[in-house]
């Protein structure tokens, strides 16, 4: 598969519209594999392949691990595993979830990247968040080349915004206009790129590899004063990127946006256990001041009486503070997404 033309796509909401009407103008010939991953739920069964081999001329599978590359066929992430791509085939595997899913992006991008040089190309198309953006400056930096939907027009335009904000991308087009370039960009011959960064090469093995010994992970970027809020352990800032990107040893990978979205799921988790705890403990200490007012310790029955009484107190408090949470969303000027048949 030397000189093998790769595409990657990746997408989130919005995408099954899209990527129906991509790989609809896509010739039956089209002499490259592609690549797909668009953010499924992981507790249900995706239909995806179906719609998009309806949708087109090239056959559209979910990739299993150890499947070999073949041109002129299309791969889809399944749901709950990362695809990644490695020498002739490609890998499956249910690694960590990278900005809060499984499937992500960049895993696919970066071991594109990474293995296949200057003959990927990278599409963002329609999506929430950021995945994705990182992936495309690691096909960018191994000599890829990087193409957006334009925002103007995509159902979900923060995926596209994030990678023209972040990425020295070659086109930013309409959708109908992303097909042609594909056609014309497989019959190029781009430059040979030899070396590639040390930081991508350790950062693209993570997902596969497991817990990453914290001196690697010393070597890629610097420990920040924050825990991973998906496993608790240490967080590392990955170099310079833009937007900041976090990790942690076991591998789950953030943006700012999504690690924020995740502290702000921890932390009403939280105030909902201290809540209940609050609570609990108010009933027990009501009912130890009951037990020892019929056994007539009227001292022991009153401090009990006064504990539950701050208990619950607090539990008031803790309510209150769950009920006026501010939840800061990127969403402020997207719609949510309503769930796509996929």
């Amino acid at each position: 598969m030397n000189n093998h033309h790769i595409i990657t796509i990746g997408t989130s909401a919005g995408g099954v519209r899209a990527l129906k009407t991509l790989v609809s103008q896509l010739p039956k010939d089209f002499p490259a594999s592609i690549h797909i991953v668009q953010h499924l739920p992981s507790e249900s069964r995706s239909n995806l392949p179906q719609i998009l081999n309806k949708a087109g001329q090239l056959p559209v599978v979910f990739a299993k691990d150890g499947e070999p590359i073949e041109s002129g066929r299309i791969y889809l992430a399944p749901p709950d595993f990362h695809m990644m791509l490695e020498k002739d085939y490609i890998t499956v595997i249910r690694g960590p979830r990278e900005n809060r899913v499984r499937p992500a992006i960049d895993p696919l991008f970066r071991s594109a990247a990474v293995t296949y040089k200057s003959y990927v190309t990278g599409v963002i198309l329609t999506g929430m968040l950021d995945d994705g953006t990182a992936g495309l400056q690691a096909i960018k930096t191994c000599g890829g080349m990087a193409i957006v939907q334009d925002p103007d027009e995509a159902e979900f335009n923060s995926m596209p915004k994030s990678a023209i904000a972040n990425v020295e991308v070659d086109w930013v087009v309409p959708l109908n206009g992303i097909a042609n370039i594909l056609i014309e960009r497989v019959r190029q011959i781009p430059p040979t790129i030899t070396e590639i960064p040390e930081n991508l090469l350790i950062e693209a093995s993570i997902p596969k590899n497991g817990i990453t010994e914290p001196e690697i992970m010393d070597r890629i970027g610097q420990p920040v004063f924050s825990s991973c809020p998906s496993c608790g352990g240490r967080l590392w800032q990955i170099g310079q990127d833009s937007p900041p990107r976090y990790r942690c040893h076991t591998g789950h990978a953030f943006t700012s946006s999504t690690l924020l979205t995740e502290q702000n799921e921890a932390t009403e988790k939280a105030l909902w256990v201290a809540l209940r705890t609050l609570e609990e403990r108010g009933r027990l200490l009501e009912n130890m001041s009951k037990q020892y007012a019929k056994k007539g310790s009227n001292n022991l029955a009153s401090i009990h009486q006064a504990r539950s009484k701050e208990a619950f107190e607090h539990a008031i408090l803790i309510r209150n503070l769950i009920h006026n949470l501010k939840d800061i969303s990127v969403f402020s000027t997207e719609e949510k997404p309503e769930q796509e048949i996929s």
